[in-house]
């Protein structure tokens, strides 16, 4: 009765002698005359939680809400909808409510009272439970399970790497070492050698020379190396020189020896100079014959064909960009720095497989299903002069089967890394 008076009045709850919550009597709250409070045999006020933990007083509770419902019903238009109603029929969405579906609409909806006394039994509801040892007991449970649950999966995480194989385990150790080779830091030696090189003197001073594999003789002098300084755009001698450093060691990488003592080498990766596409297709025409004889067998000592990847560096006039051959992926990919795309250049790059295989092999290999594509996620260059740096650096991660993790703060880094390792090359 207490919290029927008191949500039609809306007055607040407040704490009730016995420790239970009670409202506030009759016209107090609003300045009226001051009614009866309901009080129990002892003479004490009532409490909500004394009604909704006693039965029988919970059970006529719940028969004078459903009383007062009915009442409400006809003498209040003004409801409160807790759901939704039922689908309306097709002709129904056409038409405005009648008076039979505003009284059913109305029927099913609680009234302020209602939903009022539903709040207060929810309130009850959730004291209970926190009150009772049984449920307290059952959260303690779940809380244990969950952390138990934690505790097994990280250790799981823990023992992954020893869920590899030997040769999968060595594999990953061979990625993580290359990776820190490709950013060990400069020696001492390496950085006094490296600032000689930057340092003036004649301009035609051959600085490093070598015959390499694949590659054939190269070399480059002072003015090469001053395109290496911060802020310059690197020339082509300079990028030839460090490709064919890079074909040097993967060709050390794959040397395998017979039984009878000779060596074999077929490398994973196989890497194109400078002028291959100028020549493949640098006049806007395709002309397979001018490269045809780039990837003999007897010229290079090993099948170009059977190599994993191809990588290409390729000058766009003012920028550097990389594609690569992906033979056994089936796929061609340009990556650049600055995100741009050459679709023209990866279809010649197809189309030159395709050519390659015709000539080499007499083999017919479709590849028009291959996929062309420009990669998006990869490091990025964030001013005008980088390419080249960033280039050269897609060609080392790709061909060392590294991540490309590294980011234009590493471009100082490299630029004197590149020009270390063509010194020693």
């Amino acid at each position: 009765a207490a919290a029927a008076r008191a949500a039609r009045e809306g007055r607040t709850l407040s704490s009730g002698k016995d420790g239970g919550t009670t409202f506030p009597p009759e016209g107090e709250a609003s300045g009226e005359k001051k009614g009866a409070v309901p009080k129990d045999g002892n003479g004490r006020p009532v409490s909500v939680s004394s009604i909704l933990f006693d039965a029988e007083a919970l059970a006529a509770y719940r028969a004078r809400v459903e009383k007062s419902r009915r009442k409400d019903v006809t003498k209040n238009a003004s409801v409160v909808s807790v759901g939704p109603s039922s689908d309306p029929s097709p002709s129904d969405v056409s038409s405005l409510p009648s008076s039979d579906q505003k009284a059913k609409s109305a029927k099913s909806a609680l009234s302020p009272l209602q939903t009022r006394g539903v709040e207060v039994e929810a309130a009850a509801s959730r004291a209970a439970r926190d009150g009772d040892p049984a449920f307290k007991a059952r959260e303690d449970e779940v809380s244990r399970l969950i952390e138990e649950m934690s505790v097994r999966a990280e250790a799981l995480e823990k023992r992954r790497p020893s869920a590899l194989t030997p040769a999968e385990e060595a594999e990953e150790d061979d990625v993580a070492a290359l990776e820190a080779a490709l950013t060990a830091p400069l020696t001492a030696e390496q950085e006094a050698a490296v600032d000689a090189a930057l340092a003036p003197g004649p301009s035609h001073e051959v600085l490093a020379s070598g015959t390499f594999a694949w590659q054939g003789d190269l070399s480059f002098t002072r003015k090469d190396v001053a395109t290496m300084a911060p802020n310059q755009w690197l020339n082509d001698e300079m990028i030839n020189f460090t490709v064919g450093a890079m074909a040097a060691r993967e060709a050390k990488r794959q040397v395998d020896v017979g039984k009878d003592g000779s060596t074999q080498s077929q490398p994973k990766t196989h890497f194109m100079s400078t002028f291959f596409t100028k020549k493949l297709c640098g006049g806007e025409a395709y002309d397979y014959n001018a490269v045809r004889r780039w990837t003999t067998k007897k010229k290079l000592g090993y099948d170009a064909l059977l190599c994993d990847t191809i990588i290409v560096p390729v000058h766009q006039g003012i920028h550097w960009v990389l594609a690569t051959v992906e033979l056994r992926e089936k796929r061609v990919r340009l990556y650049d720095s600055l995100l741009g795309e050459d679709h023209f250049l990866l279809d010649c790059l197809k189309r030159w497989v395709r050519d390659e295989y015709e000539n080499k092999k007499g083999e017919a290999v479709d590849t028009s299903g291959w996929a062309a594509e420009h990669p998006k996620e990869i490091p990025r260059q964030m001013n005008g002069c980088d390419c080249g740096v960033f280039m050269l650096k897609y060609a080392d991660y790709i061909a060392s089967g590294c991540p490309l993790t590294f980011t234009q703060a590493d471009m100082a880094y490299f630029r004197r890394r590149i020009v270390a390792d063509g010194l020693e090359a």
